[in-house]
C-alpha cells in the first residue's frame, strides 16, 4: 500500500481565536478557512442531497459562535469534524481538505441571509 503524498498529510489542525481554522500539511504549506466556511462544505447526506448535489445546509442556519469540539483523523484519509451545532457526521477527506477553495469575499453577506447561496446548475438532459 502507498503512502500519502506529503501534500495530502494533514500535520496539524488548529482553531484560531479570529473565528478561523488553520491546517499545516506535510509539504509545508498551510491553509486557512473560515470554521464556518468547512461547516458548510460538509459533503454528509445531511448536507448535501446526494442526486442534484444541492446544498441543504444553509449559511445562515450557521451559529456566529460555531466551533469545532472534535476534530479527529479516520484512517490515514480523512478528518472526522464535530461542532458545536450538535452536527458529528462529516467525514472531511484530506485531498477535499487541501483542494477547498477560498470562501467568497462576501461570505459574511450569506452567513447573514443577506444572499441565499446558489443551487448548482441543473442536469438539462434530468
Amino acid at each position: 500500500m502507498s503512502e500519502r503524498p506529503p501534500s495530502h498529510t494533514l500535520t496539524a489542525f488548529t482553531e484560531l481565536d479570529d473565528g478561523k481554522i488553520e491546517i499545516q500539511w506535510a509539504d509545508g504549506a498551510v491553509t486557512t478557512h473560515p470554521t464556518s466556511w468547512i461547516r458548510f462544505n460538509c459533503g454528509c447526506a445531511h448536507c448535501v442531497d446526494e442526486w442534484s448535489g444541492r446544498k441543504l445546509l444553509k449559511p445562515s442556519e450557521i451559529p456566529a459562535d460555531l466551533r469545532p469540539t472534535v476534530a479527529e483523523p479516520v484512517g490515514n484519509y480523512a478528518v472526522r469534524i464535530a461542532w458545536s451545532d450538535r452536527h458529528d457526521t462529516g467525514y472531511y477527506p484530506l485531498e477535499i481538505l487541501r483542494k477547498m477553495p477560498v470562501a467568497p469575499d462576501d461570505w459574511d453577506t450569506y452567513l447573514r441571509g443577506e444572499q441565499a447561496w446558489p443551487d448548482p446548475p441543473t442536469d438539462p438532459d434530468d
